[in-house]
């Protein structure tokens, strides 16, 4: 009988033993009546699922908030090009004073192999010209592209090296790296020699507009702009919508012709249509503000 209890209560520690073991191999679940650790223990892991989940553009902000901080931005964006406009009347320009119905279309970013041909199709079937504002490094990869664009009449314009932000460069840096390796590429191209500038996303520092306007260089921004940049309003119908709200006599339009703006290729016949429609005529940049079409 006694063999017997000495035999249970070893068979007892070993099962106690062995599952203690499990516990701390995580093969089993040990039982937690600690109720502030095991809270420490599920926040835990909650802020490891929050840094492993997908980055916001901007982070905690609902959307009412970030269309605001957006319109905050823009609003800024503008007060600041228009000041520039003001105090460099013969250097930077965003559109020409006048009541002659004319408007100017230019696109950004290119050119590329997918959606500036179907652009350049559109464009000589309703027989219109309009500056295309491109990238050095684009010329270099698609230089068939941006000889087309030459030889159908269209305007081509400095756009810089590679889209480089130009409040982030010194004036020799965007001078050297960005501007005049853009306009040389051009040119060897082209044949087409550059000297107006749209610096990328609009963006410039007055002492950079002092610095290139002193070498005669000149500086076009916009005066209407489609969004077709904007991810929540890129669609044909916010790309027309924004330039049937905002059209004008003079007006600069900007647009893009990247790989990714399909949607603008699907709202350019409609704007040109708005546009005749109401009796506009389009020029290049060159013919619009300085009545020249000889680029």
């Amino acid at each position: 009988m006694k063999s017997k209890y000495v035999i249970g209560l070893t068979l007892l520690l070993i099962i106690t033993l062995f599952g203690f073991t499990l516990g701390h191999l995580g093969v089993i679940t040990l039982p937690n009546n600690n109720v502030e650790d095991g809270n420490e223990i599920t926040e835990g892991i909650d802020d490891e699922n929050d840094l492993a989940a997908e980055p916001k553009l901007y982070n905690s902000n609902s959307d009412e908030e970030l269309d605001d901080e957006l319109e905050e931005e823009l609003n800024g964006f503008k007060e600041t090009i228009e000041r520039q406009a003001k105090k460099y009347p013969d250097t930077l320009f965003l559109s020409k004073e006048t009541e002659e119905r004319v408007i100017a279309l230019t696109f950004d970013d290119g050119p590329e192999h997918i959606n500036t041909p179907e652009i350049l199709d559109i464009l000589k079937e309703e027989n219109i010209k309009v500056t295309f504002f491109v990238l050095g490094q684009n010329v270099k990869q698609f230089p068939d592209i941006a000889q087309r664009m030459v030889d159908e009449g269209h305007q081509v314009a400095n756009h810089s090296w590679d889209h480089e932000n130009f409040t982030d460069l010194t004036n020799e840096e965007i001078l050297y790296n960005q501007i005049i390796p853009t306009s040389e590429k051009i040119e060897k191209i082209t044949g087409v020699y550059p000297t107006i500038i749209r610096p990328p996303f609009g963006a410039i520092n007055d002492e950079t507009i002092e610095f290139l306007g002193y070498q005669g260089w000149k500086m076009v921004n916009w005066s209407i702009d489609s969004f077709d940049w904007h991810y929540a309003e890129d669609t044909h119908e916010e790309i027309v919508g924004q330039v049937e709200r905002h059209y004008h006599p003079g007006g600069i339009v900007l647009l893009h012709n990247g790989v990714i703006h399909k949607e603008t290729v699907q709202a350019l016949p409609r704007i040109i249509e708005l546009l005749r429609e109401d009796g506009y005529k389009f020029k290049t940049v060159d013919e619009l503000l300085f009545n020249n079409n000889n680029y």
